[in-house]
């Protein structure tokens, strides 16, 4: 675990002021780079969607949502914004509903959901803080 650089001057026991650092093998970065480069080929981003997609970013966001607030302002219309912390939003992912989605209601093929559901229900972590090693522990994300 490494502190947050974005809040270098936070509580020190505050656990959102630190992120965490992975460290892969090579071959499953590749791996992880052979997954990217199907999976960008074949899913289609929703038009509103700026993350994790190539040239777009948190600054095309904001500029995306300035011309929306300054088009309604302009015709003298009320404009409401919602922001949400979606900060711990993948923790509460429900995989199982995931899967089902990838296999129902998207382009990808069934042997490539199998193999992403195969990859990332099969990995094992530890973690090091100092010197102290932890057990590995089996990452949950399988239905």
């Amino acid at each position: 675990m490494m502190r947050n650089n974005r809040n270098k001057t936070g509580d020190a026991a505050d656990e959102t002021n630190y992120r965490p650092i992975s460290l892969a093998t090579i071959s499953a970065k590749v791996q992880n780079s052979l997954h990217d480069t199907q999976l960008s080929k074949t899913v289609k981003f929703h038009d509103a969607q700026f993350g994790f997609r190539p040239e777009l970013s948190t600054e095309s966001e904001i500029l995306c949502l300035k011309q929306t607030v300054r088009y309604y302002t302009d015709k003298k219309t009320q404009v409401y914004v919602c922001f949400m912390d979606l900060s711990k939003a993948f923790d509460r992912v429900s995989y199982k509903i995931l899967w089902q989605k990838l296999r129902r209601e998207s382009s990808l093929r069934p042997e490539l959901v199998s193999l992403l559901k195969y990859w990332y229900g099969n990995h094992t972590n530890t973690v090091r803080w100092g010197n102290a090693l932890s057990d590995p522990y089996k990452l949950e994300c399988v239905e």
